[in-house]
């Protein structure tokens, strides 16, 4: 069996028409996936399906997230709980279990996982300074 697959032309056409082209560059990777795991038609379309959503969402919160103006590096997992500033506890209780529950959520989908980003934002109330109110 070859390692590479060639992408018919009107597939390919297909797939820019329904705004689906992102996935043509993965689509060689997943056919051949396919093929060596002898996944059914709908096991196959649903890994592409959960490949494009995935990476529809990770572009998303991606470009909210520059939109915003926010450091990359500025991640819960990095959050030094001895700083001196004052917050809610009780919503960024909430951000720390909707993104360990999302986390275990896509780790057992056998798609590749987007990073966790949340329907709406918590509220908070700021104080004129910019920091969270206890």
């Amino acid at each position: 069996m070859s390692n590479t697959t060639t992408i018919d032309p009107e597939l390919r056409i297909a797939l820019k028409k329904l705004r689906l082209g992102k996935m043509i560059p993965t689509l060689p990777e997943r056919l051949l996936l396919a093929r060596q795991n002898k996944l059914s038609h709908d096991a196959f379309m649903l890994l592409l399906l959960r490949d494009e959503i995935d990476r529809r969402d990770s572009t998303a919160t991606a470009r909210r997230a520059h939109t915003a103006g926010l450091d990359p590096d500025m991640v819960l997992e990095r959050w030094d709980n001895s700083t001196k500033v004052h917050f809610d506890r009780h919503v960024l209780d909430e951000l720390y279990a909707f993104a360990s529950s999302r986390a275990r959520a896509t780790s057992s989908s056998s798609a590749p996982s987007a990073s966790a980003r949340p329907s709406s934002r918590p509220r908070s109330d700021t104080s004129p300074a910019g920091t969270a109110s206890r």
